[in-house]
């Protein structure tokens, strides 16, 4: 089976992140990664897949 990925908008990421972060999870310690159309935060799941967080810049 191959892996798969998924984008999901999210608004306040940080706050996210932190709250993942919080539960210690040692396989899932996620950063955000500044992109010039806004933020992304990357979580993969115990299958493989990716799930992408992201947050749009303000224009």
């Amino acid at each position: 089976m191959s892996e798969h990925g998924v984008f999901v908008p999210v608004t306040q990421i940080e706050a996210l992140c932190e709250e993942l972060n919080a539960k210690r999870y040692k396989h899932a310690r996620p950063g955000i990664q500044e992109q010039g159309w806004g933020k992304v935060m990357e979580v993969a799941d115990p299958f493989g897949n990716r799930l992408r967080f992201c947050e749009l810049s303000p224009n």
